[in-house]
């Protein structure tokens, strides 16, 4: 009995700290699980991705268009996007306030 609790006392969060071999088979645990994680979020990802773009297709060839033509608007659409990444973006305009609105004071509930 006195054996077992030595053992309880000798383990536990310690036991990582004095034996090395513990101490790296934990990180490479943690490591791996975190990469399975994220290849599986990046794989997910890359999945809906690529039907996006087959569904894309799919109604381009539905409405009639040829696949020339697919190439050339796929191709219009990547030139735009390229731009549009390129581009600083617009300084958004301030809006003015409406200086009739401001200058008017507020009705009174007590008008006689």
């Amino acid at each position: 009995m006195i054996l077992l609790a030595q053992e309880q006392i000798r383990g536990g969060p310690n036991e990582f700290l004095t034996d090395p071999l513990l101490t790296v088979a934990a990180f490479m645990l943690v490591a791996v699980c975190v990469l399975a994680i994220l290849f599986s979020r990046l794989i997910s990802y890359n999945l809906r991705r690529r039907a996006w773009k087959i569904r894309r297709i799919e109604a381009q060839l539905e409405s009639g268009m040829t696949p020339d033509e697919i190439r050339e608007a796929n191709a219009r659409r990547r030139h735009r996007l390229r731009r549009r990444k390129a581009s600083p973006e617009p300084a958004a305009e301030e809006e003015e306030e409406d200086t009739a609105e401001a200058e008017r004071e507020p009705a009174s509930d007590y008008s006689m």
